[in-house]
C-alpha cells in the first residue's frame, strides 16, 4: 500500500508538471523547457513529502509545526541563493533567474500549492477511513487519554496504556461505543 502510493505520488509530480507546462514560454517568447518541468516537478515533491509527514503525524504540537514550516521556507532560500547570478553561474548557468520566473507564473502557484493535495487524496480517503471506521488500538489509547485529560500530565502511566492495548481486541461498530466500551473495561 505504502509503495503503491509513493508510485503514485512520483507519478503526479513527474507527470502533472509536463501535461499542464510542457510548452510554457518566458517573456521573451523562450520555451523554458527541462529545468523549468524538473524544477518545478521537485519543488512539488518538496511539498508532497512535507504535507505527507504531516498526514502521518499523530500529533501535532507548536515544535514539529515550526520544523515543517521551516524546512518549507529553508528550501525555498536555498532555492533562491542558487538562483542568483553569482551562485548559478558558478554551478549551473541554467538556473540564472530560474525560480524567479517560475514564482511570476501562475501555473507554477497553482501546481505548488494545489497539486500536492491531489496526489495525496489516496492517502487521505484511506487515513481519513482508518481513524473513522477502523481504529487501531493506538487510536483507542489517545482517545482515552484525551477524554481523561490524562495526556497533559508529565508523568503518564505506561502500564495504564498497556491495559488497554491489550484489551482492544473486542471488534465494535460504532466508534464512539469502542471508545466507551475501552473506558468501562478500566473502570
Amino acid at each position: 500500500s505504502s509503495l503503491a502510493t509513493a508510485i503514485f505520488h512520483g507519478a503526479v509530480c513527474f507527470w502533472l508538471p509536463i501535461l499542464t507546462m510542457d510548452w510554457i514560454s518566458n517573456a521573451d517568447g523562450q520555451i523554458l523547457g527541462h529545468w523549468w518541468l524538473s524544477s518545478v516537478s521537485f519543488s512539488m515533491l518538496i511539498h508532497v513529502v512535507t504535507y505527507k509527514i504531516l498526514l502521518e503525524s499523530v500529533y501535532w504540537n507548536p515544535v514539529n509545526l515550526f520544523a515543517v514550516g521551516f524546512s518549507l521556507v529553508f528550501y525555498y532560500l536555498c532555492v533562491i541563493i542558487l538562483n542568483l547570478p553569482p551562485v548559478s553561474n558558478l554551478f549551473q548557468p541554467q538556473l540564472h533567474h530560474l525560480f524567479f520566473e517560475m514564482f511570476g507564473n501562475l501555473r507554477f502557484w497553482f501546481i505548488i500549492i494545489m497539486a500536492p493535495f491531489g496526489a495525496l487524496l489516496p492517502d487521505l480517503v484511506r487515513t481519513f477511513y482508518q481513524k473513522m471506521f477502523k481504529l487501531t488500538p493506538a487510536d483507542f489509547v489517545l482517545a482515552y487519554y484525551k477524554r481523561s485529560k490524562i495526556y497533559q500530565r508529565a508523568d503518564l502511566d505506561t502500564s495504564t496504556s498497556m491495559e488497554l492495548l491489550s484489551r482492544s481486541t473486542e471488534p465494535v461498530n460504532d466508534v464512539s461505543r469502542q471508545i466507551e466500551v475501552k473506558e468501562s473495561t478500566l473502570a
